[in-house]
């Protein structure tokens, strides 16, 4: 391989690497646009969410929540469990990502942290991993498989030290 392609090369895995993160970004900005000042958005703006996040998503793809969320699959089933209130309110925390790109697939594993609101009105901290692939497709990045690894729901006045924490 020359040099140029060489560079070449490194630039795309480069580009990949950002778009993926974006990608991410953009679902946990998605994820969080369901709620506004602590409550869950009216009806029909729930709808133009669930949409914009089903659309981050292959046409195929598994999302999988585990025992606790569910597992739906394509886009209309995952457009289907977004527009539901699964929470009062929640903000997601995405870190550490360990991307790995091989041609039109990738795998990441990502850390999450998310402050939560249950609708039964406890706030709840919730952590553990989801371990996503991608897929390009038409030049961009789409998720395939997304799965939700809990490692523990905690009330926020109880603290994670005294909650079973699953797995």
């Amino acid at each position: 391989m020359d040099d140029l392609a060489s560079l070449s090369a490194r630039i795309r895995r480069l580009e990949d690497h950002a778009a993926i993160s974006n990608l991410k970004a953009r679902y946990a900005q998605l994820c969080d646009a369901k709620y506004h000042h602590g409550a869950l958005r009216p009806e029909s703006e729930l709808e133009v969410v669930a949409r914009r996040i089903a659309d981050l998503f292959t046409e195929d793809a598994v999302w999988d929540g585990g025992t606790r969320f569910g597992t739906s699959i394509g886009q209309v089933q995952i457009y289907e469990r977004f527009r539901k209130a699964t929470f009062k309110y929640a903000i997601h925390f995405f870190m550490q990502p360990e991307i790995l790109i091989e041609g039109d697939n990738a795998t990441c594993r990502w850390y999450l942290l998310e402050a939560a609101t249950l609708l039964n009105s406890s706030a709840v901290w919730i952590a553990g991993t989801e371990d996503d692939h991608y897929q390009r497709v038409d030049e961009a990045w789409r998720i395939s498989r997304m799965t939700v690894n809990l490692e523990f729901i905690a009330p926020v006045e109880q603290g994670w030290e005294r909650v079973n924490l699953m797995g």
